[in-house]
């Protein structure tokens, strides 16, 4: 047998004696130059192009012949035909110059992903946060964790949770997999129960849990020698997330049993997609048009939501919610004390200070901007970090009013509690179907914000008549690249089974096009 070394394909021993006849030929026409050896290297050539071909048609026939849904193997295919691979680019220390080797690289990273947690860490007034401090410090000194009930765990709730973990999830530093965890014995998973009540009895996280590995991910559109176009993938201990969904289990029971989170909070909420929320937002808009008014809506994108928390904060509207006490505790040792370490190109950063990647953080995210203000006569909506605020008038100079009013009282509130706005980000759109006075641009922390055409939001195009014609385009377009990208797992002499193409198809290019399409379809006959 012989063995490619461009691509590493098995040849069978009658294509090996023709590769030999091709080799010994072109050396004794090199050698001699006479046209009969160079006519037997052309002939033997050939023969021999002609059946490596056929070999790989053969190997590639057998492999997509071989996929399955259940595996990982037809994804990974879909995803090389779809996805052009990325990689991290040498970050410059100026331009011009030479680029830094990846120990450095890493060290930049990290201190980049550092620098983000302590974005807001000046905000709000001096005096409100030692009142904050202080409270949350004198609670936790005179409470004890097991002064109310407990709600242990118990073996088939871990094992359940177990199942429930994705399988082929990367490890932490441990090494350990969710598929090892399903396969433990019945004893291991008794000792298991047992140590997480007891962290649940003593309100405490362990600390080596608390360490991560991240990872760098190139953000798309970016450029790959800024350390912002950088997004960072952390790698948790599998025991710590496996901890995580109980604690969340109840967490969550409790969050619904007390109905902490607004009715217009939509993210990560049961029963609260985003298309539950885009059929709200034009809903209002479509109830306007039908009074002959116009609509204002403002986008605020609230910059590192998840790194920046105040944890004091947190804690603070945590303990007002009345959460039980051993909850509280290990939410506590849960949020502080976290440190990282950025691995580039198997070369890690020193450790870093920086709670990234929880399991936890969107539901700990929405109770913490829960009681966000809601001015009067505005349409408040909210999707995880995505907030956007709506008006209705008659006059555009009246929605111009309500808009300003409505973002000075977030922003004393984001303030307060040490929530950042980008404001590169901050968008504004009226939606009317007259042709009214241009209202003036609204202003938003000294920053001029003009009215938009058009903008995104929760990955729908939304245009001032909600025609959605912008956004049809769009998706058609996209959907027209990602066909033409895996046309040769789709097309007719493909070797891939029905199934499976059809598989492909409804995953990548059905769910693009019917994305909302309970929310544009209705507005023309034409999309129907």
């Amino acid at each position: 047998m012989y063995t490619t070394k461009c691509n590493q394909l098995t040849l069978p021993p009658n294509l090996c004696y023709v590769l030999k006849l091709k080799n010994y030929y072109r050396h004794r026409y090199q050698r001699s130059h006479l046209p009969l050896f160079h006519y037997l290297f052309q002939l033997f050539t050939q023969i021999f192009s002609t059946h490596l071909i056929r070999l790989c048609n053969f190997k590639w026939s057998s492999f997509s012949d071989s996929l399955h849904t259940w595996t990982n193997q037809l994804w990974k295919v879909a995803h090389y035909f779809t996805k052009s691979p990325s990689s991290i680019p040498p970050h410059p220390n100026s331009p011009g110059c030479a680029s830094l080797p990846h120990p450095t690289q890493a060290e930049v990273l990290a201190q980049q992903f550092e620098c983000s947690h302590y974005l807001t860490l000046n905000m709000g007034t001096p005096h409100y946060t030692t009142t904050i401090t202080r409270f949350v410090d004198r609670f936790f000194c005179i409470a004890t964790p097991h002064t109310s009930p407990l709600q242990l765990t118990n073996i088939y709730e871990v094992k359940w949770k177990i199942f429930s973990m994705k399988l082929r999830s990367a490890p932490g530093n441990d090494r350990i997999t969710p598929l090892m965890l399903c396969r433990l014995s019945r004893k291991t998973l008794t000792h298991l129960t047992h140590l997480f009540n007891h962290l649940l009895r003593l309100g405490y996280f362990p600390t080596c849990w608390k360490k991560a590995k991240v990872v760098p991910v190139p953000k798309p559109n970016k450029p790959g020698t800024d350390p912002n176009s950088y997004r960072p993938f952390s790698l948790l201990i599998t025991l710590r997330k496996l901890f995580e969904c109980i604690i969340a289990v109840r967490l969550t029971s409790f969050v619904n049993l007390q109905h902490l989170l607004p009715h217009a909070h939509f993210g990560f909420h049961k029963k609260h997609s985003t298309v539950c929320q885009l059929a709200r937002i034009t809903d209002y808009i479509s109830n306007g048009y039908n009074l002959h008014k116009h609509t204002g809506m403002v986008l605020l994108d609230l910059e590192k939501a998840y790194s920046t928390v105040w944890i004091h904060g947190l804690l603070y509207k945590l303990i007002f919610f009345k959460l039980p006490t051993y909850l509280l505790f290990i939410l506590k040792a849960f949020l502080e004390g976290h440190s990282f370490t950025v691995h580039l190109h198997e070369m890690p950063s020193s450790p870093r200070g920086l709670p990234q990647g929880v399991v936890l953080s969107t539901t700990l995210f929405a109770l913490y901007i829960s009681d966000m203000p809601h001015p009067p006569n505005m349409q408040l909506v909210l999707y995880a970090d995505d907030t956007a605020i709506l008006t209705q008038s008659w006059r555009t100079d009246t929605i111009l009013h309500r808009l300003t009013h409505a973002t000075c009282v977030l922003v004393r509130y984001f303030t307060s509690w040490k929530i950042q706005v980008n404001i590169h980000k901050t968008e504004a759109i009226l939606f009317t179907r007259r042709r009214p006075v241009p209202p003036a641009p609204l202003h938003f922390q000294h920053t001029v914000i003009p009215w938009n055409a058009q903008v995104q939001y929760l990955g729908l195009l939304l245009d001032p008549k909600l025609l959605f014609t912008r956004h049809i385009t769009s998706i058609t377009q996209k959907a027209t690249g990602i066909f033409l990208q895996i046309f040769p797992l789709l097309a007719r002499d493909s070797t891939l089974s029905i199934p499976n193409k059809i598989t492909l198809y409804k995953l990548l290019i059905r769910s693009m096009l019917t994305y909302a399409a309970p929310v544009w379809s209705n507005t023309s006959s034409n999309y129907r």
